[in-house]
């Protein structure tokens, strides 16, 4: 038997307005055999097969707001960050279509059952759509060349045989022929063929058998970061979320405020928000008001006079005691108020027991001797101004401090800079400004 197999058709995907059901049929073959008077015998086989991906997006859309909180205090300013999450998910949508039209399992044959070879004069072969009434829809795709170039001749008892298939998604076809094959709701063979005598006539129609597959796509950030740099907050969020951050200032803090103008005690903080991810990047900013009343330099005490004039002294209750001096000492705890240092908080009692003790060769008592009373000093009610270098000396401290827990017992890798000490006495000497009588 002499086979002629046509090359597949590949190509390009085209969408179909609609989608069905969640579907997995086989795809409908029809087949049928037709005669053509005193000569060969024309078998022909259709199948169609309908592909369909259809998509349900889900959109992620971030909204992030910042406001002032009011919080009935002049020296501080407090702050609200919502982070707010819209989630949509759409309908399903259609995204790609691929129809398939074939001779299915069988082959497309073109017998002699005769004993002589017939020869074929003229063969055309088209594949129609079919609307959903049944009517021909434009661009058929002519497939006459299958059985090879005219002139053809059957062999005696012997046939011609052909593989048919198209896909909605091959380049070699036009838009227009493409666009047919996933538009038809059926397709038929037309047929023509003169070999001892003419037919003509239809083959099908068959309708595809469909199947469906739905995808999850989306758009957007799931995910984001918020953040408040100001006040030293990152966090990743995937859902609504709102934080509240608040701050003391105290006249220390003036280099991070802008004066109101006209106002010798009002100051203005403002600082931002962001919200971001990977398609995401918003930012809020707000503004608050605060009120500081200053003294342009205050004076410096040193450790004996705070250790004199704390609310306790020796045990017992002191009637020195100067709050004023000690106002830096601003977060109450039950009774107590404390000092924060290197991210622990000492009390009234912790740091005055500390005064009590002896360096001993530890070189960080010493330090924290002069650190403790440097920012009292800083934080008193009529505050004294560092220098430049006094304040760079009094934040390495602290960082020290936080870094090294176990100070107090000796516990650390890297020594303090023995020049802390020295800059930070000399500040609580009046070296900066003036020692207080």
């Amino acid at each position: 038997m002499k086979m002629k197999r046509a090359s597949a058709l590949l190509g390009l995907s085209l969408l179909l307005a609609g989608c069905g059901q969640q579907v997995q049929t086989p795809p409908a073959v029809l087949r049928a055999q037709t005669a053509v008077p005193s000569g060969p015998t024309l078998q022909l086989s259709l199948a169609a097969q309908r592909e369909q991906v259809r998509d349900t997006r889900t959109t992620y859309a971030w909204t992030l707001t910042k406001r002032a909180v009011p919080d009935g205090r002049d020296d501080t300013a407090a702050f609200e960050v919502t982070a707010d999450l819209t989630t949509t998910v759409g309908a399903p949508e259609l995204r790609s279509t691929r129809t398939t039209v074939s001779s299915g399992a069988a082959p497309l044959q073109l017998c002699n059952t005769g004993g002589t070879a017939i020869p074929v004069a003229a063969l055309s072969l088209q594949v129609v759509g079919l609307d959903a009434g049944g009517a021909a829809l434009a661009d058929s795709i002519d497939v006459s060349g299958l059985f090879g170039a005219l002139p053809l001749s059957v062999p005696a008892s012997g046939c011609l045989s052909a593989a048919l298939l198209l896909t909605s998604d091959d380049a070699a076809l036009t838009a227009g022929q493409r666009a047919m094959l996933n538009a038809a709701a059926s397709f038929r063979l037309a047929y023509a063929v003169t070999a001892g005598g003419s037919l003509s006539g239809t083959h099908g129609p068959v309708s595809p058998a469909l199947s469906v597959t739905d995808t999850a796509s989306s758009t957007g950030d799931r995910s984001v970061t918020l953040s408040d740099p100001e006040f030293g907050s990152s966090e990743t969020v995937s859902a609504d979320t709102t934080r509240t951050f608040a701050r003391t200032f105290s006249c220390a803090d003036r280099a991070g405020l802008e004066p109101v103008p006209g106002s010798t005690t009002g100051y203005t903080f403002a600082n931002t928000a962001f919200l971001k991810g990977a398609s995401t990047d918003l930012h809020s900013s707000a503004a608050d008001t605060v009120t500081l009343r200053c003294a342009v330099s205050g004076c410096t005490y040193t450790q004996g006079y705070y250790k004199t004039h704390a609310e306790y002294f020796q045990g017992k209750l002191n009637r020195k005691y100067d709050p004023a001096a000690w106002a830096g000492a601003r977060n109450w705890v039950g009774s107590e108020t404390q000092l924060r240092i290197g991210n622990r908080d000492y009390t009234q009692q912790a740091i005055t027991r500390l005064y009590d003790t002896p360096p001993a060769g530890n070189p960080a008592v010493a330090l924290f001797h002069q650190l403790a009373t440097a920012r009292l000093n800083l934080l008193k009610s009529a505050p004294a101004l560092p220098h430049p270098d006094t304040s760079a000396a009094i934040g390495a401290a602290d960082a020290w401090f936080a870094a090294h827990p176990g100070w107090a017992s000796g516990t650390f890798g890297t020594r303090p800079a023995s020049d802390w000490t020295g800059l930070l006495d000399a500040f609580n000497n009046g070296g900066d400004s003036l020692h207080c009588d």
